[in-house]
């Protein structure tokens, strides 16, 4: 008889309450969205899992029954036809269960926590100013996929987690920032830089504003990008980010 169960709701909140707390760096986005949009599996006051599609991107098991962390991973793998895992490279226990069988693994995400420069230095002739709602249409116009159109620009203008900019009133690029749960002091950030004004170091200026302004509330700036993304990686390490984790894809 199966122990995991398809639930309705989302991951239940005391094991993913300490579920987060074991992790030794914080959520990444992209895979909290994964949650978000996904399945969840219980198995009553012992483990939970999510899976989304044919990846599970979620497990975890309590410490008192990590001895059956293995048959629990084998079970929610055939319970819910996922051919593949997606997992950060610092969630040890998913990792491990992972890789229990044969498989393929590949990198798609690079994961930077760890800030070796926290310095940030104006620029003479610009400026940085709080997004609004109608910064949209003009963000809209530089944007070349970045967004997935004006509504999630909108969002990041609500929750005052739009950064603009800007040279003489005309738009440079833009600076996003969401907490990545609520609750927590971890915060996603990244940069978006007007085709005309890129490889001139204004990402870099973008993502260093950033780490600085919520360095000083207390927060904690978390950043990512894709693996193929070779410019977002430059980026980032030369904002004074140090990749430590990538994001993996374990196929079976």
């Amino acid at each position: 008889m199966s122990e995991f169960h398809p639930s309705d709701d989302c991951p239940p909140q005391v094991l993913r309450d300490i579920y987060l707390d074991s992790l030794p760096e914080p959520q990444e986005l992209f895979f909290e969205n994964q949650v978000s949009a996904g399945t969840t599996w219980e198995a009553k006051d012992i483990a939970y899992a999510v899976t989304n599609g044919d990846s599970l991107v979620e497990l975890y098991v309590v410490e008192s029954q990590s001895h059956r962390l293995i048959s629990l991973f084998d079970e929610i793998m055939d319970l819910s036809g996922a051919s593949k895992v997606l997992c950060k490279a610092f969630d040890r226990q998913l990792l491990h269960a992972s890789l229990s069988r044969p498989a393929h693994v590949s990198t798609f995400a690079f994961l930077f926590r760890k800030i070796a420069d926290a310095t940030f230095q104006p620029l003479s002739g610009i400026s940085f100013r709080i997004g609004i709602a109608n910064d949209c249409q003009a963000i809209l116009a530089i944007d070349d996929g970045f967004f997935h159109g004006s509504k999630e620009i909108a969002e990041y203008a609500s929750h005052d987690g739009l950064f603009v900019l800007e040279s003489n009133d005309a738009i440079i690029g833009c600076g996003i920032a969401k907490p990545v749960i609520q609750g927590r002091s971890d915060v996603d950030i990244g940069m978006l830089v007007a085709p005309d004004h890129r490889r001139k170091g204004y990402g870099t200026h973008i993502i260093s504003f950033l780490k600085d302004y919520y360095l000083r509330q207390d927060k904690r700036p978390i950043c990512g990008c894709g693996a193929d993304n070779i410019a977002s990686q430059r980026t980032l390490i030369n904002a004074g980010f140090i990749c430590e984790y990538r994001g993996l894809q374990i196929t079976y």
